[in-house]
């Protein structure tokens, strides 16, 4: 794959910081340069991969989704962080992280270097998961924008994992999507053009037309992400988590959180995770680029403002009634929005 030796070198490296953790090495064999060219070709010259009628945002590979769900099973213990993209996914990770290891600085420091390309069950090769079964940690955190239906959510409850599922209203997800998008390092910029506008109000009509690859069948959107996972609403390993609840309230949000992945937590453990988990503080920590995984958080904006009601700035009167009425499918359900 044709890139520059600088980027050759960023997409090695977050990589390679991985697979040099794994107890066993040699058992690796030549699944490195595999995972280092597919993340490549997957972060510059991406393809729309397509399973079971959705189609998958580009990079994110059908393959491993569908080895995933047939083949792979987590371990008791995991947490799958599940979201649309831009509804805080990156934010409840760190978090749990933070639960899981904030009295163990050796593993803190180490599992910064856990990217996406490891974390996200959707990305890389099949292989990668060789590498994550091996690596040394006693708990692990996974994220996925895939709906509940290409997730084998049976499997992952009878193993024992806890899943939480982050929700934000539409219209902040949607403008912080749009800013996401215009971050992305894809090569084809034309082609891309096309599918994901530079221009809000374009953007704005492909994606409620459902007409962008972001996982679902053709012709849906964010809401019937949604209605996917309210489909396991009750299901006691399954959490909703509300963004707008935990910025307002974070404190009561991280010690629910907790409670849920049973880690047990003092108030002064809660804080310490309030602060290390700040928008200010995650930001600061990704400037910093200690890690690639850190680095490729920078590159991509991850981190733009992650303020509620930034959306009044972009929609249009139109356009946010459009919205309400596209959201009315949830009407029933105990799925409400803070949108101020």
């Amino acid at each position: 794959m044709s890139v520059s030796e600088d980027l050759r070198k960023f997409y090695s490296k977050m990589v390679t910081e991985v697979t040099d953790l794994v107890l066993h090495p040699d058992d690796l064999g030549n699944k490195v340069n595999d995972l280092v060219e597919d993340v490549i070709a997957s972060e510059v010259h991406p393809e729309i991969d397509e399973w079971m009628g959705r189609q998958f945002f580009p990079g994110f590979r059908a393959k491993t989704a569908e080895f995933c769900f047939e083949n792979w099973s987590p371990k008791k213990g995991d947490v799958l962080v599940a979201s649309f993209m831009k509804t805080g996914t990156h934010w409840v990770r760190e978090i749990v992280r933070q639960l899981f290891y904030q009295h163990d600085k050796e593993l803190v420091d180490v599992t910064k270097k856990i990217g996406f390309f490891f974390a996200y069950l959707e990305s890389g090769l099949p292989c990668k998961f060789d590498v994550v079964d091996d690596l040394p940690f006693p708990r692990r955190i996974f994220g996925s924008h895939m709906p509940a239906e290409l997730i084998n959510v049976e499997k992952y409850v009878a193993n024992g994992v806890k899943i939480i599922y982050v929700y934000r209203n539409p219209k902040d997800q949607l403008v912080s999507f749009f800013h996401f998008m215009q971050s992305m390092q894809f090569q084809d910029t034309q082609k891309w053009q096309q599918i994901f506008p530079s221009n809000w109000n374009k953007f704005y009509d492909s994606f409620t037309n459902g007409e962008q690859p972001i996982g679902l069948e053709k012709g849906q959107t964010y809401v019937d992400h949604i209605l996917s996972w309210y489909k396991h609403y009750n299901n006691d390993s399954v959490l909703f988590v509300k963004y707008e609840d935990l910025k307002k309230d974070p404190h009561s949000m991280i010690s629910r959180i907790a409670n849920f992945a049973e880690v047990d937590v003092t108030k002064d453990d809660v804080t310490a995770i309030v602060e290390n988990t700040s928008f200010k503080k995650m930001k600061e920590n990704a400037d910093k680029e200690e890690t690639a995984a850190q680095s490729g958080e920078k590159m991509l904006t991850i981190f733009r403002n992650g303020k509620t009601g930034g959306w009044k700035d972009y929609f249009t009167v139109a356009q946010s009634e459009k919205m309400d009425r596209m959201f009315q499918k949830l009407d029933g359900t105990d799925i409400f929005f803070n949108y101020e």
